[in-house]
């Protein structure tokens, strides 16, 4: 009898909904079929010390979720090891950026002067200024910076004015307690965004390990499949591979899942897939913003696709 591969993923946050596929393919089995035996680490188990990318970066995990931003900042750094993102995990961005429902700002461009609730991520504020000057502002923002997992809680509190979200997660949740959020989609008003969130590894370990990738790659698709086909089976197979507080209630645990199903696909039912372009147009935005060099844009070495 041969000898499971082990293999670590290392989330983005705590369990949610994003990371359903994953849990859905333990949970029927895709992984033991694939002869890997996977596990997983949350934020939480270190205190929030280390992202992601840097456990991958630093051979802490074999891969990890993070947004298009993440590869690209790490590809300007020769003292980095290379990211590479392997799959999409969303095809659709579920994101935005989000107000009180019921508050005074009623589009993007009356953000100017207002409380912006960061997570300090790389061009996230260049990104949001954006939003915001697309919509006729001047991009004047007050960022503020709470804990990592206290930006939605900072705006239902009115701490702050604004904050990023995923639809589904966050913003199931406020219309659940009849808090409804105003949402403002980067591409609604012309900000081109590229994936959140990605699945990526290290460069070297694609090169060197190409079938245990791909093993893990497919064994995953299979759980986004069922996720995006039948979210509800999907949610209560989730809930039984992983506890954990996010998840007690089932009924929204489903509900996300619901919200999330219709974005996971590509047009031809494909689970993980990337297209260039959409690299391109993030990348071209940050150079126009200032943000990235133009000489170092270079999708070819962001993404690949070992489906």
């Amino acid at each position: 009898m041969s000898t499971a591969t082990p293999i670590t993923l290392a989330l983005d946050w705590t369990p949610n909904t994003t990371h359903i596929g994953f849990f859905v393919a333990e949970a029927i089995g895709a992984f033991r079929d694939a002869g890997l035996a996977v596990r997983w680490q949350t934020p939480e188990d270190d205190g929030y010390m280390l992202t992601p990318a840097v456990k991958v970066a630093q051979g802490l995990a074999h891969f990890g979720l993070a947004p298009s931003e993440t590869v690209m900042s790490f590809s300007l750094r020769p003292d980095k090891p290379a990211l590479c993102a392997v799959a999409a995990l969303l095809q659709r961005d579920t994101s935005a950026i989000a107000v009180r429902g019921l508050g005074p700002v009623e589009r993007p461009a009356q953000l100017d002067g207002r409380r912006y609730a960061s997570y300090s991520a790389r061009y996230e504020m260049a990104v949001v200024r954006a939003l915001v000057q697309a919509d006729g502002g001047r991009g004047d923002l007050v960022e503020v910076r709470p804990d990592r997992l206290s930006a939605p809680a900072m705006l239902d509190a009115g701490e702050a004015d604004a904050t990023w979200i995923f639809s589904h997660w966050e913003g199931v949740q406020a219309s659940r307690r009849r808090r409804p959020l105003r949402q403002f989609r980067l591409g609604d008003h012309g900000v081109p965004y590229g994936y959140s969130p990605l699945l990526l590894t290290r460069a070297g370990f694609l090169a060197d390990e190409p079938a245990t990738v791909r093993a893990f790659v497919q064994a995953s698709a299979r759980g986004w499949l069922l996720a995006a086909h039948d979210p509800e089976g999907a949610a209560a197979l989730m809930r039984q591979v992983v506890s954990h507080p996010t998840l007690t209630e089932a009924s929204f645990v489903a509900e996300s899942a619901h919200a999330l199903a219709p974005s996971i696909l590509d047009p031809q039912g494909r689970w993980g897939t990337m297209e260039t372009q959409r690299w391109l147009d993030f990348a071209q935005l940050l150079v126009r913003l200032g943000e990235f060099p133009a000489d170092r844009v270079d999708p070819a070495r962001w993404f690949s696709s070992p489906h």
